[in-house]
């Protein structure tokens, strides 16, 4: 089941969808994490919601036109753990 698969990669579902946090050494390293995530998300047509407090980011995936988290959120979570 994909909640299972998602869980151990570290996603959570929460309120606002499936949401993980990514620590780094310092700001600038999250904000280059930012970046790949941006250019990452330009790819697949899809974006998430991104927050960063330092050097911490989370990014939370829900497919608006659904109002729920849906395959497309799955997907695009599963291919950004390959690459990164």
């Amino acid at each position: 089941m994909f909640q299972e698969k998602i869980k151990s990669l570290g996603w959570e579902l929460a309120k606002e969808g499936l949401e993980k946090t990514f620590s780094f050494s310092d700001f600038q390293s999250a904000l280059s994490f930012i970046n790949k995530v941006g250019e990452f998300s330009e790819a697949e047509a899809h974006h998430p919601k991104i927050t960063n407090l330092y050097n911490q980011v989370t990014l939370c995936l829900w497919t608006h036109d659904a109002e729920a988290v849906t395959e497309k959120d799955v997907s695009w979570i599963l291919k950004f753990e390959k690459e990164y």
